[in-house]
């Protein structure tokens, strides 16, 4: 009976080192992931709740709770005009920002396949007046 026992834990022991070792090694690049995302990312400068800068869960909760538009106007109440609502994720609320974001220069224009969009109704998308199209 002890023969088995000890020939069943001999034969366990290497599946039980791997299991062991994957275990360890899971726990281990979690933390890795949590301090880096939390503490060395580009974005860790920015503030925000603690939980969303570590996974998209915590956005997913608050769009699936149909409260995310009041979260946000408080954090930006809490926090300022930029918080952090993810991993990569930043939320402005600044109109200084739109042009920051959006436009980031003026190096690339317009080609005449635009002209299509502005022969009958000019509007904004089809300009190729970078003077007009920066105003909005």
């Amino acid at each position: 009976m002890i023969d088995n026992i000890v020939s069943f834990l001999a034969t366990m022991l290497p599946w039980f080192i791997v299991l062991a070792y994957f275990s360890v090694l899971g726990v281990v690049s979690l933390f890795v992931y949590a301090y880096y995302y939390r503490y060395l990312h580009p974005l860790s400068v920015f503030p925000g709740p603690p939980v969303a800068s570590l996974t998209n869960l915590w956005k997913g909760y608050q769009i699936s709770t149909l409260y995310m538009p009041e979260t946000i106007t408080k954090l930006h109440a809490q926090y300022g005009n930029v918080v952090r609502v993810g991993p990569n994720d930043l939320s402005f609320n600044s109109s200084s920002a739109v042009g920051a974001i959006y436009k980031a220069g003026r190096g690339l224009p317009k080609t005449a396949f635009y002209d299509g969009f502005t022969a009958f109704d000019p509007n904004l998308f089809g300009t190729q007046d970078e003077d007009v199209s920066y105003r909005f």
